[in-house]
């Protein structure tokens, strides 16, 4: 399970609007998670579109390297959220703004990352009821 398809990545427009526009959102410094419940007919997924802020880094290579930082802890973490949501008929959209002013190292982002996912359960679960 520890991979990060295609799939999992947000990709369309509408949906990305959607979920600025009207998502729910938390902060755990210095991520910034927008999330949504989208309904769907098929198995649970959990889809995420990470973006990190021109503003503070005006380097490609560091926005990039960012990127993959988060996906990456992001890839190995996502297990705790598939297993809670197993079975349920919705998918949660999950936009992650990196908008801190250094970069973190790997295990600090992950431990961000951890906490970003388990508070994500919290908030839906109060959500939902």
């Amino acid at each position: 399970m520890q991979t990060f398809k295609k799939k999992e990545r947000i990709t369309e427009k509408k949906i990305i609007l959607e979920l600025f526009e009207k998502g729910n959102e938390f902060y755990v410094s210095p991520i910034r998670a927008l999330w949504l419940v989208y309904p769907s007919a098929k198995p649970f997924t959990l889809k995420i579109l990470i973006a990190v802020s021109n503003r503070n880094f005006k380097k490609a290579v560091e926005r990039n390297y960012i990127k993959r930082l988060i996906r990456e802890a992001f890839r190995k973490n996502k297990q705790t959220v598939y297993e809670k949501m197993l079975g349920k008929p919705e998918n949660i959209m999950l936009a992650l703004q990196y908008t801190g002013k250094i970069i973190l190292p790997y295990k600090d982002m992950e431990e961000k990352i951890k906490v970003t996912l388990q508070r994500l359960l919290k908030e839906y679960e109060k959500t939902v009821r």
